[in-house]
């Protein structure tokens, strides 16, 4: 009788366990920030922003990889992740790899690839991107009138493509 009811007891307190240990579980869960995610950068961001409604958008035609930084610095939030398009209107910029290391060094990113018409662009964001094992999107060129060769011909691709990275959350 002594030990029915010892095992009793015992089998009690495990239930009890389990069950503080699953609510503590959630608790924590719960306590994890919600993810953030905002898409910055020039025109081929501009492009891409509207089919990633769930972040912060701060882009602008036309500005260089200096500028695209500037935004970045601006960011009052820590954000999850960045989606960044920079380079593709200072291509031949010496300070093009430093101005990547400065965005980076605000946390995580998504680099959007600039198009192989801006090739030296491309290659800096590609060098910079593997050497720091960041993820990457590519896009086929082809929208837009005199700027065909640098835009996008399909950019909700591009905001798929960054949705299947390692850095976006999985339901």
């Amino acid at each position: 009788m002594k030990l029915a009811f010892g095992i009793f007891w015992a089998a009690c307190l495990v239930m009890i366990a389990v069950f503080v240990s699953q609510t503590a579980q959630k608790r924590l869960s719960d306590l994890k920030p919600p993810f953030t995610c905002a898409v910055i950068g020039d025109s081929i961001a501009e492009m891409v922003a509207p089919f990633l409604p769930e972040c912060t958008h701060n882009t602008r035609i036309g500005i260089s990889s200096a500028a695209v930084l500037a935004r970045v610095l601006a960011e009052p939030a820590p954000y999850s992740v960045r989606i960044i398009s920079a380079g593709s209107n200072d291509p031949n910029n010496p300070r093009l790899p430093d101005n990547l290391r400065a965005i980076r060094a605000r946390g995580p990113v998504i680099w959007i690839v600039p198009s192989i018409a801006v090739a030296p662009a491309r290659r800096a964001v590609k060098l910079f991107a593997t050497e720091h094992q960041d993820p990457t999107v590519t896009f086929t060129s082809g929208c837009c009138g005199i700027q065909a060769r640098v835009h996008p011909i399909r950019p909700a691709e591009i905001a798929n493509a960054v949705r299947g990275t390692a850095l976006w959350p999985r339901k």
